[in-house]
């Protein structure tokens, strides 16, 4: 996408200052972007792990409840 006519010109007349600051508010911007892509490629990639590991019996799905009830007994024995 380019710089709409005039818009270049006009920034390079900001000051110093402005510039940097308007530099860093750009960067910024590609930042927080760029982490939400890297963020979200992390995570498909983890979700595609934990299902080949699934898949392939590596691993073994245990209930919500059952893995509860398991630490609340462990904390009770834990108490004593």
């Amino acid at each position: 996408m380019a710089i709409r006519v005039g818009l270049r010109e006009e920034l390079l007349t900001l000051s110093v200052t402005e510039r940097r600051e308007l530099a860093e508010e750009l960067c910024a911007s590609l930042e927080d972007e760029l982490g939400e892509r890297a963020w979200e490629e992390a995570w498909s990639s983890e979700v595609e792990r934990r299902l080949a590991q699934v898949t392939s019996g590596a691993v073994t799905l245990v209930d919500a409840d059952e893995v509860h009830a398991d630490l609340r007994a462990e904390l009770r024995h834990a108490d004593r």
